[in-house]
C-alpha cells in the first residue's frame, strides 16, 4: 500500500545553488544586472552576511526595469514550446474531474494577453509569467528565471492537527527564533482565521498538485524520508520562492490559553547561512535515532530507501527515484540495494508492509517501473506517450538518428504495449497508441482537510524537460538548428514542462495527471503523529489487517 502526504521540498547545496524540488535557487548570486542596488547586495555577500534585508533585496529587484522587447521575444518562444512539446495544453482547457481544485485554462490565449501589458519592473513580468504557469496545478511545469532566484523565509513554520472533536487547528511546528512558541495553536494570520489565510494561500498561489488538500499540505510543514534523513518538507506559506508583497507577516498565537502576537520578517538566507544554520537539515525529533523510528525498528538503510519492522509489518521508506547524480555503478547499487531490503524483510517472515512515499521527490521513470515489477512482476508498465507535433516529430527523428541512448525522444527506448517488442522505426513509434494493464493496491494519504479524503500520489506519471535542455539539445544536433529561434529562451528563464503523460491502468484512455484517485483510508496529525512517522506506519497498517 502507498502512505503518502505528498508534499515535495528538498534541498541540496551544488555549488552556488540550492536544489528545491527541481527548482534551483541561487541563494548567493546576484541577479544578472549591474545597478546600484544589487552591487549593493553583491557588497554584501562579500563580508560573508548570512542573511540579506527584505528591504535591499526588493531595492534590487525594483531596480531592473521592465524590457518590452524580451518580454515579447519571451512569450512567443514560451508559445513554440509549449505548443511543441507540452503534454496537457489541451487537456489543461478541461473542467476538472470532482475532487481537483483547479481553472481550466487556454494557456496559448491567456499568453497573448500579455503582449499588450506594460510594467514598471521585469521582475513583474517574470511573476506575472510564473503565476500564469502556476494555475496549471502541475507541480512539473514551471517558470522562472535566475536574475529573480532569492528565497525568502520566517524561520518559523506551522502544521495541521484534527482534535478529537474533528476540528482543524494550526499550530506552530518550529519556531527558529523563539522555541517556546513550538505547540502554540496559530488562531489568525495579519487579523484573519489562520485556516482561511493558509487555504486561500494554497489555493491560489501553490502549483504542486491539482488537489487542493495537497497543496494545503504542502503550505505547512511535514517529516519526510530525505538525504539520508528526517527533514522538514513543505512549509512554503512561510518560505516563499517570489517576492513577498510586504516586509511582515503577523501571527495570532494561543500558548496554553496564554494569547498574543509575535511579527516575523522575510529574512533572505546565503550560501554562508544554510552551511552555518541550515534551513534544511536533518530534523531532530526525540522519536527518531539512528536504529529506530518510535516502535519501529531499522533493519537496513540503503541511502535512498531504509527497511523497518512494525509488529508484524514491515515499513520501506523511498525518498527519490533520482538517478541525475549516480553513475551507473551507483545506479546498480541503488537498485540492488532495494532488493536486498525486501529479501531481509521477507527473510523475517514479512508478508504485509507499509510502502512510505511521503514527500517522495519522483525521478527516473525507469527506476518507478523496476520497483513495479519488483512488486508486481505480473503486471505491465504504465504506457507512455509524447505529444506528436512538427517540433517533437523533428526532435524523434534527429534523437533516434543519432541514437542517443534511454533519451526521451528515441524510439528505441520504447516498447510496444501491443507486441511487448522494441519499435522498428519513427513511424511505428508515433503511431502506436493502445495500452492494456491493471492492479490494485490499498492507499493511505495523511493530511489536508477534516472528512474530505484525496488523491494519495501527486504527479504521478510523465517525464518533465525544460528550456535549458531543449536549448543544448538544439546546440548538439546541426539538424535541429531551423527550430533555435523558436524554442531558444533567454539564458536567465527557464520554462520547465511535462512533454510525456501517463495513463490510469483502469482506463485506457485516462491520462493519470488528470484522474483524481481518492485514497482508501484518510489519517490526520496529531502532535505526536507530526514528529513521529511510526505512530502514521501502525494507524495504515492496522488499516491494512482490516482489509485482509
Amino acid at each position: 500500500m502507498a502512505l503518502t502526504w505528498p508534499n515535495k521540498f528538498q534541498a541540496q547545496k551544488t555549488s552556488d545553488t540550492v536544489q528545491i524540488s527541481g527548482k534551483s535557487v541561487h541563494s548567493q548570486g546576484i541577479p544578472d544586472t549591474n545597478t546600484n542596488e544589487c552591487r549593493k547586495i553583491s557588497d554584501y555577500l562579500t563580508t560573508g552576511t548570512d542573511y540579506l534585508n527584505y528591504s535591499d533585496v526588493k531595492a534590487c529587484y525594483d531596480s531592473i526595469p521592465f524590457n518590452k522587447t524580451k518580454a515579447v521575444q519571451t512569450i512567443e518562444t514560451i508559445k513554440e514550446l509549449l505548443k511543441g512539446f507540452y503534454a496537457f495544453l489541451d487537456q489543461a482547457k478541461e473542467e476538472p474531474k470532482p475532487g481537483y481544485t483547479f481553472t481550466p485554462i487556454d494557456l496559448i490565449t491567456e499568453l497573448d494577453f500579455f503582449l499588450n501589458r506594460d510594467y514598471s519592473y521585469e521582475y513583474e513580468f517574470v511573476y506575472d509569467i510564473g503565476n500564469l504557469i502556476d494555475q496549471l496545478r502541475d507541480g512539473h511545469t514551471t517558470f522562472t528565471s535566475k536574475n529573480f532566484s532569492y528565497y525568502f523565509y520566517q524561520g518559523f513554520s506551522m502544521y495541521s492537527v484534527i482534535r478529537p472533536d474533528g476540528t482543524q487547528q494550526i499550530k506552530v511546528f518550529d519556531d527558529t527564533i523563539d522555541p517556546s512558541t513550538i505547540d502554540c495553536q496559530v488562531t489568525h494570520i495579519d487579523d484573519l482565521p489562520a485556516i482561511d489565510v493558509i487555504t486561500e494561500f494554497a489555493r491560489n498561489n501553490l502549483s504542486y498538485s491539482r488537489d487542493l488538500n495537497v497543496r494545503f499540505n504542502t503550505a505547512l510543514a511535514s517529516l519526510g524520508f530525505g538525504n539520508r534523513d528526517f527533514i522538514v518538507y513543505g512549509q512554503y506559506f512561510t518560505l516563499r520562492f517570489k517576492l513577498p508583497t510586504v516586509p511582515t507577516i503577523s501571527y495570532m498565537l494561543n500558548c496554553s490559553d496564554k494569547i498574543f502576537n509575535i511579527t516575523r520578517e522575510w529574512i533572505v538566507p546565503t550560501i554562508r547561512s544554510n552551511e552555518v544554520y541550515p534551513i534544511f537539515a536533518k530534523y531532530n525529533s526525540s522519536y527518531i535515532n539512528e536504529t529506530s523510528v518510535g516502535s519501529a525498528s531499522l533493519i537496513f538503510d540503503a541511502v535512498f530507501s531504509r527497511f523497518y519492522t512494525l509488529q508484524d509489518f514491515g515499513v520501506v521508506l523511498i525518498s527519490t527515484e533520482s538517478t541525475a547524480d549516480l553513475n551507473n555503478d551507483e545506479i546498480v547499487r541503488f537498485l540492488s540495494d532495494i532488493v536486498v531490503g525486501f529479501k531481509l524483510l521477507a527473510d523475517k517472515g514479512i508478508t504485509k508492509i507499509v510502502l512510505d512515499f511521503s514527500n517522495n521527490l519522483g525521478g527516473a521513470v525507469i527506476v518507478t517501473d523496476y520497483i513495479i515489477k519488483l512488486l508486481f512482476p505480473n503486471i505491465n508498465i504504465f504506457p507512455e506517450d509524447i505529444k506528436v507535433t512538427d517540433v517533437s516529430t523533428a526532435f524523434i527523428n534527429e534523437i533516434s538518428n543519432v541514437n542517443v541512448v534511454n533519451n526521451l525522444f528515441n524510439y528505441r527506448s520504447y516498447t510496444s504495449t501491443i507486441t511487448n517488442n522494441s519499435f522498428n522505426n519513427v513511424d511505428e513509434f508515433i503511431g502506436n497508441n493502445t495500452y492494456t494493464r491493471g492492479v490494485n493496491v490499498p492507499t493511505v494519504s495523511v493530511g489536508g482537510f477534516p472528512n474530505t479524503k484525496f488523491s494519495f500520489a501527486s504527479c504521478s506519471g510523465g517525464t518533465r524537460k525544460d528550456s535549458d535542455t531543449i536549448r543544448d539539445t538544439l546546440s548538439l544536433y546541426p539538424n535541429l538548428n531551423n527550430l533555435a529561434s523558436r524554442l531558444t529562451l533567454s539564458q536567465d528563464l527557464t520554462l520547465a514542462f511535462t512533454c510525456a503523460e501517463v495513463y490510469s491502468i483502469n482506463n485506457p484512455d485516462e491520462v493519470m495527471d488528470f484522474s483524481f484517485r481518492q485514497a482508501d483510508y484518510q489519517l490526520y496529525y496529531d502532535e505526536q503523529s507530526a514528529r513521529d512517522p511510526s505512530s502514521l506506519w501502525l494507524q495504515a497498517a492496522q488499516y491494512i489487517k482490516k482489509q485482509s
